[in-house]
């Protein structure tokens, strides 16, 4: 028997919910969850996503985009892309 590394990544469905204004969406909060086999090394980086435009995260729905940003932790320091 041979265990190759290897190394899982989860990360849950984010439902936005649904405001008439930007600002009545709140914060939302989701953990992502890393489990690697024993001794495997890894790194974990995000980009800025499929409709981003100027170093901003933008997510489209009919043809009309939304900014948004991804923190690491409570920090609100900003997890990859443009300043990874």
């Amino acid at each position: 028997l041979e265990v190759t590394p290897d190394c899982m990544i989860t990360a849950p469905d984010i439902d936005f919910g649904s405001s008439p204004l930007v600002a009545g969406f709140e914060p939302v909060s989701q953990v992502i969850s890393l489990t690697c086999t024993k001794n495997s090394s890894f790194s974990i980086g995000l980009n800025d996503g499929l409709n981003a435009s100027g170093g901003q995260r933008r997510m489209i729905s009919s043809g009309h985009y939304l900014e948004y940003e991804i923190y690491k932790s409570s920090t609100m320091e900003r997890w990859g892309g443009t300043s990874s």
